[in-house]
């Protein structure tokens, strides 16, 4: 049980960091200040180290 929620955990991680990644590009991408965006980018920002946070500190790598 603990293997398939790391795994997951992991697969979540990388998901969540090419949204963040994704979000940066269009917020920096953006001609206008759109609060909007910002908000996006700082929310998937988030996620992300709070997930990455929660990996550490279950002692999960994503080396194999």
């Amino acid at each position: 049980m603990h293997k398939e929620y790391n795994a997951y955990l992991m697969d979540l991680i990388e998901k969540t960091q090419e949204e963040w990644h994704k979000q940066k590009v269009i917020l920096h991408k953006s001609f206008n200040y759109n609060e909007r965006l910002e908000y996006e980018e700082k929310k998937a920002g988030a996620k992300y180290f709070y997930l990455f946070k929660e990996a550490r500190h279950r002692g999960v790598s994503g080396k194999k």
